[in-house]
């Protein structure tokens, strides 16, 4: 279920938009089911302006836009996750010389976990040249994921209880890059034809981890933390020979 609400302001030269939705999952508990996601996006066509006059038979068309806004995703969660109970038919064992079916825990309930929001920010421009021979369209973007589910580790229960923690919106990542397209379009007489080239680049990156822990280098026993790129660590190194000393590492990933 979602309500979305869009206003528009266009006028020749300055554009601006804005929206937002309200969207709830049957997929959460009650009070976490619900979540609000704005927008808004502008742009100015900077062609359109007098002091543009003098580029205007060479610049057809110009617009610088700018944007930013969220969605929301249901990410690791299934049907009726949020309710405790017993899952039926789950094994099986013979009393008394009988088939008795079997039941099992579903697990601790998934209660404070809600909505994976996804907020997108861009900036970029058109351009039109040559009578609206070329065309050029350009992004820079970043889109931060907050809310990334995952169970916390930290607090352990006794194997024998036979589940883990429930997932909460603990972690945080986000992809970096940008992208871009030139296209052109002409006529050789009565043959007309476009040529067009684009290209896309993007990185990903693990902005928050709840509690990050230690991992291993491959053949020695190396305790790092997993953060950014290029972060520095000073630790200790236990090499094969068992011997240890002080080190700094430029973490690259």
């Amino acid at each position: 279920m979602d309500w979305s609400y869009q206003l528009r302001f266009c006028p020749h030269k300055y554009l601006v938009e804005l929206l937002a939705r309200y969207d709830g999952s049957y997929l959460y508990a009650a009070n976490n089911r619900w979540g609000f996601f704005p927008g808004v996006s502008i742009g100015w066509r900077i062609s359109e302006e007098k002091f543009f006059e003098k580029l205007r038979p060479v610049v057809d068309d110009l617009k610088i836009r700018a944007s930013i806004g969220q969605t929301g995703t249901e990410k690791d969660v299934k049907l009726f996750d949020y309710l405790s109970g017993y899952t039926w038919n789950n094994g099986n064992a013979v009393l008394d010389g009988e088939l008795v079916t079997g039941l099992n825990q579903r697990g601790l309930p998934i209660t404070n976990l809600s909505w994976t929001k996804n907020t997108t920010s861009n900036i970029g421009f058109d351009l039109t040249m040559f009578n609206n021979r070329l065309k050029i369209t350009a992004d820079a973007f970043r889109k931060d994921i907050t809310g990334v589910p995952a169970a916390r580790y930290d607090v352990l229960l006794p194997s024998e209880v036979g589940y883990s923690l429930p997932n909460e919106n603990l972690n945080k990542q986000a992809y970096i890059g940008a992208e871009g397209m030139v296209t052109w379009t002409d006529h050789i007489g009565d043959l007309n034809y476009t040529v067009s080239g684009n290209f896309t680049f993007s990185r990903y990156k693990s902005i928050e981890t709840y509690k990050p822990r230690f991992n291993n280098f491959p053949g020695m026993n190396t305790a790092i933390r997993r953060k950014a790129v290029g972060e520095v660590f000073i630790g200790d190194i236990r090499l094969s020979d068992n011997s240890s000393r002080k080190k700094k590492f430029v973490i690259i990933r």
